[in-house]
């Protein structure tokens, strides 16, 4: 029953996906069966006058109107990195959050903001003291992380996606491998990072994005990290297909949780295709490297923000 539960899910979304996208692409004459090489640039946009309006009203004879963002969401995203590397061996419950940003999709701004939040924070971590903010996902998963995240920035946070690394690696061979202009020369266990602009293909990119291997390691990840999302946005954005699309959400239900429905997600699909890359904004959330008791912090200043 589960499995037949699923693939109804995945057929379901790739009809709503491929049904959206083809009358999207035939009106700007950029329908294409793999990834196109030409970004759609809608010619204009309509502004959502209230929330729901563009899903709920009857769009005049002769036009089709596709489910648009009206809402601005803020989104947490946790990354888990449940084995060493890719295919290797599994790690037995609890993890911890590797990577933790809040995405603030906003519609009426047309803009993306992302704020990564070291991993090492110093946080309270409601029943359980003061510790790294990482272990709160070991000590109660998403409900704790999120409680700890909403605590710490004083935000309400709207919905979740919790994704494994090898499932980001995955999805960038779906795209074909991802171009990164690699500012200075990295060494990991099994590649060699050298300046200047390259491709890399799943596992390339997922080292790039997991090593510590340099001084201010977890900052300096965040910095990579950072990096490489935007470059997979930017792919997406500009030339991501209808079969790219739907080899992207599969590869992502192999091993996410998220509480965002098919709808959601479509929508968003379609809000970061048409964002320009000035529209996509990177932060780091502002304080300081600390050693207290002999263990290495972050001490966040939220209030800079």
């Amino acid at each position: 029953m589960i499995r037949k539960k699923s693939i109804f899910c995945i057929l379901l979304f790739l009809l709503l996906l491929i049904t959206a996208l083809w009358i999207d692409f035939s009106a700007s004459g950029l329908i294409n069966n793999r990834i196109s090489r030409d970004p759609a640039t809608p010619e204009s946009r309509e502004p959502a006058e209230s929330i729901g309006e563009n899903l709920q009203a009857t769009p005049p004879p002769g036009s089709t109107r596709l489910p648009r963002l009206t809402e601005t969401w803020n989104i947490l995203v946790v990354g888990i990195d449940k084995s060493s590397s890719i295919g290797g061996y599994i790690r037995p419950k609890p993890w911890r959050a590797d990577v933790i940003i809040i995405a603030r999709v906003d519609p009426d701004r047309h803009r993306v903001s992302l704020l990564s939040v070291p991993r090492v924070t110093r946080v309270s971590i409601p029943g359980h003291g003061t510790d790294k903010i990482a272990h709160a996902h070991a000590y109660g998963e998403m409900p704790l992380t999120i409680t700890t995240v909403e605590k710490l920035l004083g935000i309400k946070l709207d919905h979740y996606v919790r994704v494994e690394f090898a499932t980001f690696a995955g999805m960038v061979d779906v795209l074909g491998g991802i171009e990164i202009d690699i500012q200075k020369e990295l060494k990991t266990k099994h590649f060699n990072y050298v300046p200047g602009r390259q491709i890399l293909n799943g596992k390339q990119a997922y080292e790039y994005v997991t090593s510590r291997d340099e001084p201010m390691a977890d900052l300096a990840r965040i910095d990579r990290q950072q990096q490489l999302l935007l470059a997979l946005l930017t792919k997406v954005r500009n030339q991501a297909g209808i079969l790219d699309y739907a080899g992207l959400y599969l590869e992502f239900k192999k091993s996410s949780e998220t509480s965002l429905s098919l709808k959601d997600i479509l929508k968003l699909a379609l809000f970061v295709r048409d964002l320009k890359p000035d529209e996509m904004q990177m932060y780091r959330l502002p304080g300081r490297p600390e050693y207290i008791n002999g263990i290495s912090y972050y001490i966040a200043e939220p209030d800079s923000l």
